[in-house]
């Protein structure tokens, strides 16, 4: 109890005794910070002041335990959580996040360009609250929360006394039994009638509160304490971070920097679509639940269906669930099931706010099961935290040595800690620290909308989200535009224009380092391929011996063709820096095609088969068959390490070029079919590794 309201009448009267034995009761009472009782007449002015100063006294006590426990190394759960909200273009993601948030519906909300970012909070109100950014305060809430915690331990600890007091008492006589309880009240009379000659002696030097406590904490944080922050920091409190991610074709290659294996992801889909289009729907469904259990095999799934409202009955919503549980089955186990409503999917409806409760409810629900929540985390981490969100007024980075800085006056002293307290606040989505090479190390990213507006100025729809081309005609970047986006291919005035000359190295390492663009030394000026930009389809005829990559049985992400092409072309770039005479053809990039001289005189053609979920690389030369395949095979193992988690799996199949026929890479070994394998070669080829090197490390290896 921290705050009592006394009222009485007109007429009511606290005599002298009753006033005197108030402060008896409160001077045992280290709780009660307020007490209202300015309705009654007649408190004496004496015992007025006598009580002020008790309330005082548990006030400065409260605000004390609360600076210590700032200043602690106590850990409790964090209670944060990552939703990530995917799907198709224009199904209505970004409406169920503001609805979800409680905020109204707009008709005219553009749709996301890569992704959007937002912080939300779950509390003891039914609908969760948007978190600003305004007022950046983590640690006193954990503090708080573990200031409650402590509270109910020592509740229940007293409680537990007291039962072993009760029953104990019972086996004693009632005059034994009397005799204790009057001890123990007059021990109590005596403890409050100390406790009152104490304040008296203290006269107007008042209990102060502790003045040393870290200097990044100001009295505004004392003053929440005192209003609001105790009452509203309850154990099932909870902060979520809502990954809004853009459904359009074009970001999806950007998408798997962003996808983590934990927390929870909502798949949204159009319902009026599905029922008019299901082949389409059914196919965007499944390239969904397909990269969900790409990058995180265990994290639940919940799907919901939109626009409910302009579904015309319940047996369209039954067709929909059945059709869904089929394609579900084949892909998924982790789809939560909508009990209430006995369906798999969520159905809602954004403008009139149908289903969204429910779905509110489930989801909440699914985050606190969830065992990372339960992770505990040191108080000096969220004081690392609050510290660096603080930068975000004027900064959307900064560089690693000021974190470090930041670090130890936290007192984080070691730097293996310092590592996992970044690596955590990293996996939640608080910030951005990649460390492949030491320039990504060197930057740690505390907006990370900042980076994801970064990329997608680069990587966007041309048509959905187009530039302006006057002001880049303005500036003498007009043919570099339609450069960008007719081959792929990016000049560094573009990057430094687009990217206001911000971070350029960085971004540019970054993009380099996830594979989304490689350097391009065909031209008399350095240029960057962009292979995810391109939409030209390639008509020629496929020459060559076959190799077949097969991603039939599992999953070809949008990207990982694309991937393969950078690392192909990042490694002719290197190959001419080392050997100035070699002068290899221009490569030809088409949207699902690329034709590269990876060798003098062989040509290498990589064809990508959307529907049939293939990657067929053809080579000219057949001497040279067998160490081609091992090149593209290392590659693809190495977009698979770095890229996309370790989750991509394939068959290899190698044609047989006497009769055309495709064999499994064991079979064509077991045979030794040649060019693939001869007697005197199998294990001759040395292997390439792929895992745990870097970029440069990698493609170093290989010798053309």
């Amino acid at each position: 109890l921290t705050s009592l309201s006394i009222h009485g009448g007109p007429d009511t009267v606290i005599e002298s005794f009753g006033a005197n034995k108030l402060v008896e009761g409160l001077a045992l009472n280290f709780t009660l910070t307020e007490l209202n009782y300015k309705t009654l007449n007649l408190i004496p002015p004496d015992i007025d002041v006598k009580i002020q100063k008790l309330l005082r006294r548990n006030s400065n006590k409260k605000t004390n335990e609360f600076l210590e426990t700032l200043r602690s190394d106590q850990k409790i759960p964090w209670n944060r959580s990552r939703l990530m909200f995917v799907g198709q273009g224009c199904a209505g993601k970004s409406a169920t996040v503001r609805s979800l948030l409680g905020q109204t519906f707009n008709p005219n909300w553009d749709s996301t360009v890569g992704a959007m970012v937002s912080d939300g909070e779950i509390s003891t109100s039914p609908t969760w609250g948007a978190v600003s950014d305004v007022k950046i305060d983590h640690a006193s809430t954990f503090a708080a929360r573990i200031m409650n915690q402590e509270a109910t331990r020592r509740r229940m600890k007293d409680v537990i006394t007291s039962e072993v007091r009760e029953n104990g008492s019972k086996i004693l006589s009632y005059a034994k039994n009397m005799k204790r309880r009057i001890s123990r009240n007059r021990d109590s009379r005596n403890r409050a009638r100390k406790i009152l000659v104490d304040i008296e002696d203290e006269g107007n030097d008042e209990s102060r509160v502790e003045n040393s406590r870290p200097q990044f904490y100001e009295n505004e944080i004392v003053r929440e304490y005192d209003e609001r922050l105790i009452v509203n920091a309850g154990a099932d409190s909870m902060n979520l971070s809502l990954w809004d991610f853009g459904g359009q074709t074009v970001f999806y290659s950007m998408h798997h920097i962003f996808l983590t294996k934990t927390g929870v992801y909502i798949l949204a889909f159009d319902m009026r679509e599905f029922m008019s289009s299901q082949t389409k729907a059914v196919k965007y469904l499944s390239f969904w639940l397909n990269s969900i259990k790409l990058h995180a095999p265990a994290a639940p799934v919940v799907v919901v269906g939109t626009f409910l409202s302009d579904i015309d009955n319940v047996k369209d919503i039954r067709f929909i669930n059945v059709e869904l549980d089929e394609v579900i089955k084949t892909i998924t186990a982790q789809v939560v099931t909508n009990e209430g409503e006995d369906l798999i999917i969520f159905p809602i409806d954004n403008k009139t706010g149908e289903g969204v409760d429910a779905l509110r409810m489930k989801i909440e629900q699914v985050v606190r099961a969830d065992p990372v929540v339960d992770q505990e985390v040191s108080m000096k981490w969220i004081l690392l935290l609050d510290e660096i969100l603080s930068k975000r007024k004027s900064s959307s980075y900064l560089l690693l040595k000021d974190v470090q800085r930041i670090a130890k006056d936290v007192e984080i002293s070691t730097h293996k800690e310092f590592e996992l307290a970044l690596s955590l606040l990293h996996d939640r989505g608080m910030l951005i620290h990649l460390t492949a090479t030491e320039i990504l190390k060197n930057i740690v990213i505390i907006n990370p909308q900042w980076l994801i507006d970064s990329l997608t100025k680069v990587i966007r729809d041309d048509i959905l989200h187009r530039f302006n081309e006057g002001e880049f005609a303005r500036v003498g970047l007009k043919e570099d535009l339609k450069r960008l986006f007719e081959y792929g291919l990016a000049s560094r005035d573009i990057l430094e224009y687009v990217w206001d000359q911000e971070q350029v190295d960085f971004l540019l390492d970054l993009m380099e380092r996830t594979l989304l663009l490689s350097k391009w030394k065909f031209k008399e000026e350095l240029l960057y391929l962009i292979p995810s930009l391109i939409k030209g389809n390639f008509e020629g005829s496929l020459v060559g011996i076959r190799c077949v990559f097969d991603f039939s049985q599992s999953f070809l992400p949008f990207g990982v063709f694309q991937r393969l092409i950078c690392l192909l072309v990042g490694r002719i770039s290197i190959h001419k820096d080392k050997d100035k005479a070699y002068r290899p053809r221009e490569p030809q990039i088409y949207k699902h095609f690329a034709s590269v001289e990876f060798q003098p005189r062989n040509v290498l053609q990589i064809s990508e088969d959307v529907n049939e979920r293939q990657i067929s690389v053809y080579i000219k030369n057949t001497d040279l068959a067998a160490s081609c395949f091992e090149i593209v095979q290392s590659m693809l193992q190495k977009l698979n390490f770095d890229v996309m988690g370790t989750g991509l799996r394939w068959e290899t199949l190698l044609e047989n070029p006497a009769s055309g026929e495709l064999f499994s890479y064991e079979s064509a070994k077991q045979q030794s079919v040649i060019p693939w394998f001869r007697n005197s070669d199998i294990g001759t080829i040395k292997p390439i590794s792929a895992s745990n090197v870097s970029l440069e490390q990698f493609l170093d290896q290989i010798v053309l």
